[in-house]
């Protein structure tokens, strides 16, 4: 009886002690590694938006100094004033420098440099199958392209006064991002000069964004009206509605899912990461099964001190209550060896001896 009583406070006490001590380390632990997967899954959004801010800061600053470049001005003022073949020529030359000095320094597919002349754009015409169309105005190998000034990003680019304008060029089998800027004079008159196209694969930028590790989450490229352009397969779905409009933050969604969005500042588009809570939190997951794993056997090993401590405290008592049980049943002669014992125990097996003794001396002397 006993050392079952021994058995269950100690176990009780040090099981309680055990599971506040784990419960307290396992809420830390996790807690930190949460936090710690949290910090690395924005730095890794933040690392990837600096990326792609770099890309589109260099392409914008190439791109200006191209629309800066001197020798170039001057072919495109000459061939702008009526300049005849020589001017023709020199626009050429000078574009062909200027855009292979840009292939070198981007990684970019085609450039189209169409110069101005009486407000009209000119196509060089090998840019036309066959030397073009019947009936088009040629000056000196440029051919007049009333049917490019009809197009959208045209009318933007030149509406936008000499700022640069980012769209969507979308070709036969892959889609583009169209630069293109309105070439001006460097005189006071700021004319038009040129007009200059640069497009980028969107595949490029599909390749940067992969780059950015986001435990098995996805990362989007919303356009300055929300619209998705990467990944594919939720091209030009409405990232508003998803994401909502904000132009940075970090916020849990309904579908316990952690979207980070950081802005693009060079052409104001946004780059949004979408990754499940669950994922984030699953090396906490796998810490705090071992935190488990680790608290059971504790536990276990709580259980066998228990029975150890209740069987090594309560044998001697045990012992001596079997000893008594036998002097009850007339066993006078019975005593207990105390030279194994210490302290209250030993003195315990000593009394119970010395009290043996004198029962028998009484007894004999009562019988005398």
């Amino acid at each position: 009886m006993l050392k079952k009583r021994l058995f269950i406070s100690y176990t009780v006490l040090i099981s309680l002690f055990m599971i506040v001590v784990l419960t307290a380390v396992n809420r830390a632990v996790s807690g930190t590694i949460d936090t710690q997967m949290e910090s690395v899954t924005r730095e890794a959004v933040e690392v990837g938006v600096r990326d792609i801010n770099s890309l589109f800061s260099d392409m914008f600053s190439e791109t200006l100094n191209l629309c800066v470049d001197r020798q170039l001005q001057a072919a495109l003022t000459d061939f702008a004033d009526g300049g005849g073949e020589a001017a023709s020529r020199a626009v050429r030359e000078e574009g062909e420098r200027a855009i292979s000095g840009l292939r070198r320094k981007l990684t970019v597919e085609k450039v189209g440099l169409y110069p101005v002349r009486d407000g009209e754009l000119y196509r060089d015409e090998a840019g036309y199958p066959g030397g073009g169309p019947a009936g088009r105005e040629a000056v000196r190998g440029f051919l007049a392209a009333p049917d490019l000034a009809g197009e959208e990003w045209v009318r933007k680019t030149r509406a936008a006064g000499g700022k640069f304008v980012l769209t969507e060029n979308e070709g036969a089998d892959r889609t583009f991002l169209r630069l293109s800027k309105v070439i001006l004079s460097d005189d006071r008159d700021m004319r038009d000069l040129a007009l200059l196209e640069v497009n980028i694969d969107v595949q490029i930028l599909s390749t940067r964004l992969n780059q950015i590790s986001v435990q098995k989450g996805l990362v989007y490229l919303l356009d300055d009206q929300g619209r998705i352009l990467l990944p594919y397969s939720h091209y030009h779905q409405d990232g508003n509605e998803r994401f909502g409009e904000a132009r940075s933050g970090a916020f849990i969604d309904r579908n316990k899912h952690m979207v980070i969005i950081r802005p693009i500042h060079t052409v104001g588009w946004r780059v949004a990461a979408d990754v499940p809570m669950r994922e984030i939190l699953a090396a906490g997951s796998a810490l705090r099964g071992h935190v488990m794993a680790i608290s059971a056997v504790a536990i276990a090993a709580v259980l066998l001190l228990a029975i150890y401590f209740s069987t090594y405290i309560s044998r001697p008592v045990i012992h001596i209550s079997q000893v008594m049980n036998q002097v009850r049943e007339g066993d006078l002669d019975i005593r207990i060896d105390s030279s194994r014992q210490t302290g209250e125990m030993k003195t315990l097996y000593q009394s119970f001896n010395y009290m043996m003794d004198m029962i028998g001396d009484l007894i004999q002397e009562v019988y005398v």
